[in-house]
């Protein structure tokens, strides 16, 4: 009697799973660190594009109606757990837009604050860096803005 040989047998199969499954295993912390660091440059380019967006929009002396003058700039405030753009105008600065940050993302330093001046530049003296830390993999950017608004990123970090 002649046997046909049309399938794999039980122990091909097994290995070829315990292969795929060791493949899969080596990639899960692969792809995990992946998307740690991606979480990280989306959060420092979302801060980056709101200390550009304050920027701009006191470079155009641009306000809400309901700005008295004398209008002074646009305003981004670091706290804890979150970061604002807000409009100064008479002494006073209010609110404009709230962004919340991303689970394990932290920026330092808190509770501080860069003005970005009508046509002039901004409120500090040197320059000013903020660093952006995911604490799941100690990983961290740094945004800097000198005292004539120039603001850039740099992705090292020691």
């Amino acid at each position: 009697m002649k046997l046909s040989k049309n399938g794999f047998t039980l122990v091909e199969l097994i290995i070829t799973v315990s292969v795929l499954m060791m493949m899969v295993g080596f990639s899960i912390p692969i792809f995990s660190k992946f998307t740690q660091s991606k979480t990280l440059e989306k959060e420092t380019d979302k801060l980056l594009d709101y200390f550009n967006l304050a920027r701009t929009r006191a470079q155009s002396a641009l306000t809400d109606a309901t700005c008295t003058q004398p209008f002074q700039g646009y305003r981004v405030s670091v706290s804890a757990n979150r970061y604002t753009i807000d409009e100064c105008c008479s002494g006073s600065c209010t609110v404009v837009s709230t962004i919340e940050l991303s689970n394990n993302i932290t920026v330092t330093p808190i509770n501080s604050s860069v003005l970005f001046k009508v046509l002039s530049g901004t409120n500090i003296s040197n320059v000013q860096t903020y660093k952006v830390t995911n604490s799941d993999n100690n990983s961290c950017m740094y945004i800097t803005i000198n005292s004539i608004g120039l603001i850039s990123k740099n992705t090292s970090c020691p």
